[in-house]
């Protein structure tokens, strides 16, 4: 085996077990339940297991980043390491393996590219020892951010640094390393928005470079670097392709391809932008490993620079190393020579595009946002290695100890400087989740296979993490509209006709906080048709336990709204003979009146008056009341009026205010019907 292949790999599977034993029983022992973030992802892992994913992560925004290869890599892990080996207990475990097989597979390339350029004996463990301090200070920071973290945020880090590197042996002539700078360029366009801002400008540089050292063959000049190395053009043309291929077919889909919504975020964000100078602190506050850059950077003051102050000992750090990179000697070959200078070159234009890419940011300037700074920042690392390489390339017995700190240093970066079996960014405190979201099934007696689940936008993590349990326990799951952009688009369902035709069963979720027992709600409240009551007001107000989509609160009542259907659910008891619903409402404004529709399990629509105090009172066949278990009552505002029901009245923008729903025999209350306000609900 090549010498540079034979690094590569003990580097690889050397860092990777480094970070894999520094935390065993997190990853063989203890199984790990998603929630939030990590739960969103995992519903898009389990589409690329079945080939059928083609975005990345949720952006806070409203869209995806570009490409799914992370997601891809997750699934492979699932697959291999949880459904087939059967050697971690859970598919979260799985994907965090997986993720630290890829860290340590473009930071050892990374290196090896490094090392086949400058064969000298410290080179590999000042490397290493350097990245130990570097990426350990990161981690220590920002904890689990280096190596053992895939929230999507973090997982550029790496493949950032060997783009970087490849980007500077290929224009340095070595064409051999087109292929992880296209690999590694590829997978930093699928990771995150920004990355085309620096890939493509480096890319066209590097090959640029590559194109212009070679000595130009008569009449064969635009051909030359691939007549030199076809088959690395091909196996790269081949990798381009297949990264492409889910950007292709999301482009096919016209105004509803993510590309559309990502070009219109940032049309309509045009204006949004940072200014120079809070992008420059920005960058500043990764040179110091700031946790928080948005305390400074997005609103700049006298004091958005005291963290220069609180935190001086970085920047002398980084002084030392520019100090040394200047007085050091530099004993380069000829041949090296250029391997340097375009490295700095791109380092340089990095530099200036991370300071572009921060002016461009809207919102909150969050660490995340450019967590990739860090393997720029470990650039001059590099260099150094390379300089002091050269310069104390007769002093071999460091080698031994220079490998021992290496060891040493990052066994306590993988350990966050401290020592915890756990890991700060892994998900926390939900294996309770998944006994509880299988005991609700249990309990659940809706006879819907998929759970409609409604839920507080607060609370969307953790319904995250319920969807992706129903999901592995072979359960189906519906969510809004409005939240298709995290839980998937095929998922989004409207409750207002899928609950009434029994297509999926209501469960109700809040955050765990207010307690295990409570945070999952499948029952449903009853009615009885012999004496119900639905009340809105007063002390014995229970509405709200029946209301389900489509109410707004107004006080301490509920109202609807006029451009909304207002579901009320609820178990129908048996009738045992035809059932009477009287509705005591009024429209919110004196004197106006509302056209109002009122739909029992997605029967036909029966259309009543409102006025200012109205008793609207429908009458159901017992056939009908007991042909479900499971009712719905849907009233509504909205929607077109049958043409019998068009007269001239004055409408109510703000919509009507109820005050009780009464349930009774039709003989029993046949009395209390409201003349010429009352209709007989029928069979279609």
């Amino acid at each position: 085996m090549h010498t540079s292949y034979r690094l590569f790999f003990v580097i690889w599977l050397s860092v990777a077990a480094l970070f894999v034993v520094s935390h065993f029983s997190f990853y063989f022992l203890q199984p790990h339940y998603e929630g939030g973030d990590f739960a969103a992802n995992a519903l898009q892992i389990r589409q690329a297991k079945v080939f059928h994913e083609l975005y990345g992560n949720y952006s806070r925004f409203g869209f995806h980043h570009p490409g799914p290869a992370f997601f891809y890599v997750y699934a492979l892990g699932e697959t291999i390491l949880f459904d087939a080996l059967k050697i971690v207990p859970a598919p979260y475990n799985a994907h965090a393996l997986a993720g630290i097989l890829i860290h340590a597979f473009f930071f050892a390339w990374a290196l090896s590219i490094v090392a086949k350029r400058f064969r000298r004996p410290l080179l590999v463990p000042l490397f290493l020892v350097f990245a130990a301090v570097h990426f350990g200070l990161v981690n220590f920071n920002l904890p689990d951010s280096a190596f053992e973290s895939i929230w999507p945020p973090y997982v550029l880090l790496f493949p950032f640094l060997c783009f970087l590197v490849a980007a500077a042996s290929v224009a340095s002539g070595e064409v051999s390393e087109l292929i992880p700078l296209v690999l590694s360029g590829c997978v930093l366009v699928h990771g995150h928005v920004a990355q085309p801002l620096f890939v493509l400008p480096l890319f066209v540089l590097a090959y640029a470079a590559l194109y212009f050292s070679r000595s130009p063959e008569k009449g064969s000049r635009f051909s030359k670097p691939l007549r030199e190395a076809p088959y690395t053009h091909l196996c790269a043309g081949g990798i381009l392709l297949l990264f492409l291929l889910p950007l292709v077919l999301d482009v096919c889909r016209g105004e509803g391809s993510n590309l559309h919504l990502i070009l219109r975020h940032f049309s309509e964000h045009a204006q949004d932008h940072k200014s120079w100078a809070q992008s420059f602190i920005y960058f500043v506050s990764f040179l110091c490993y700031l946790d928080t850059p948005e305390t400074y950077c997005d609103n700049l003051t006298l004091g958005s620079l005291r963290f220069l102050t609180e935190r001086w000992y970085f920047l002398a750090l980084w002084a030392l190393v520019a100090i040394l990179l200047v007085i050091l000697p530099k004993r380069i070959g000829k041949g090296e020579s250029g391997f340097v200078r375009w490295l700095s070159i791109c380092f340089g234009v990095a530099l200036f595009l991370t300071i572009v890419w921060g002016k461009l940011q809207n919102a909150e300037m969050f660490a995340f946002n450019a967590h990739f700074n860090f393997a720029l920042l470990f650039v001059p690392f590099v260099l150094l290695a390379i300089v002091l390489s050269s310069f104390l390339d007769s002093a071999r017995f460091l080698r031994g100890f220079l490998y021992a700190a290496a060891i040493s240093l990052g066994f306590m970066a993988a350990t966050n400087w401290r020592w915890n079996s756990s890991l700060p960014t892994a998900p926390h405190g939900t294996a309770p989740m998944i006994q509880q979201v299988r005991q609700a099934t249990l309990d659940d007696r809706q006879s819907a296979r998929v759970k409609f689940l409604s839920f507080a936008s607060d609370d969307w993590e953790w319904a995250a993490g319920v969807a992706l349990a129903l999901g592995r326990f072979g359960y189906g799951f519906a969510i809004p509209s409005n939240w298709s952009f995290i839980f998937g688009a095929s998922h989004r369902s409207e409750l207002v006709s899928s609950l009434p035709r029994g297509e999926v069963a209501l469960w109700k979720i809040r955050s765990p906080a207010l307690g295990w027992d409570k945070w999952i709600s499948t029952s449903v409240p009853a009615i009885d048709p012999s004496h119900g009551e639905i009340a809105f007001s007063g002390p014995g107000a229970n509405a709200p336990a029946f209301a389900i989509s489509g109410w707004e609160r107004s006080g301490e009542t509920l109202t609807m709204n006029q451009r909304q259907t207002a579901l009320l659910y609820f178990v129908a008891l048996p009738a045992f003979s035809d059932v009477q619903i009287d509705v005591l409402a009024s429209t919110l404004s004196p004197g106006t009146a509302q056209r109002m529709s009122i739909s029992f399990n997605d029967g036909p629509a029966e259309w009543f008056e409102v006025s200012q105090e109205s008793i609207l009172s429908l009458r159901l066949p017992k056939d009908v009341w007991n042909s479900r278990g499971h009712a719905t009552l849907a009233l509504s505002l909205s929607g077109s009026v049958p043409d019998a029901a068009r007269e001239q009245i004055r409408t109510n923008p703000t919509g009507c205010r109820f005050i009780r729903i009464d349930f009774h025999p039709v003989n029993a209350a046949s009395d209390n019907s409201n003349t010429g306000n009352s209709r007989f609900y029928y069979v279609r």
